[in-house]
């Protein structure tokens, strides 16, 4: 696949900033117009169109992007490591990255991607523990229960509803999980 020119990957950038700050100051989607974006990014409507046909498109893109980024980060934390510890840093690292936009398009990211997010990290941590756990059926339950848990906080971070930080709560959730396997083995 060839890669897209370097004004393309600028053009789009511009917009999605644009849908940023816009989704920022007015906190709905709804409200946000093509117009809305063109005059934001300081581009003529045309360019708009060559690459998204409405402001859901954009949306749609931006956090798809920030869950493959995700993903991705998870997969390649756990390339070589057996470290519950590497694999949750990962992912906060990748959250910290890129904080200000998780935070403006969490509400727009369905739940069937965060469930694929969740699952990432499961399989995962289930390879890890597997030399650890005698009964793998209880544990995909328990990691099940933990993971909703851990992405719930991360959520709920997120959103403002809590007055942690990333780091305590990469540093809570890693020490619940080493304190799990302890008790699980």
């Amino acid at each position: 696949m060839k890669a897209p020119y370097k004004n393309v990957v600028r053009t789009k950038q511009l917009i999605r900033n644009a849908v940023i700050t816009l989704l920022e100051k007015k906190k709905d989607i709804n409200l946000i117009s093509v117009t809305d974006i063109v005059k934001t990014a300081e581009i003529n409507r045309g360019t708009f169109y060559n690459h998204y046909r409405n402001v859901q498109d954009v949306i749609n893109e931006i956090k798809d992007d920030l869950v493959e980024k995700l993903i991705q980060s998870i997969n390649n934390a756990f390339d070589g490591s057996e470290s519950v510890g590497i694999l949750l840093k990962t992912m906060t690292n990748e959250v910290k990255a890129n904080e200000k936009t998780y935070r403006t398009i969490e509400p727009y990211i369905p739940k069937y991607l965060m469930d694929d997010v969740k699952e990432t990290i499961i399989d995962h941590i289930q390879f890890i523990l597997a030399k650890k756990i005698k009964n793998p059926a209880k544990s995909k339950i328990v990691l099940s229960i933990v993971a909703n848990g851990i992405s719930g906080t991360y959520i709920d971070y997120l959103e403002g509803k809590l007055k942690y930080d990333l780091n305590e709560i990469c540093e809570y959730s890693t020490e619940m999980m080493l304190a799990l396997m302890q008790v699980e083995s």
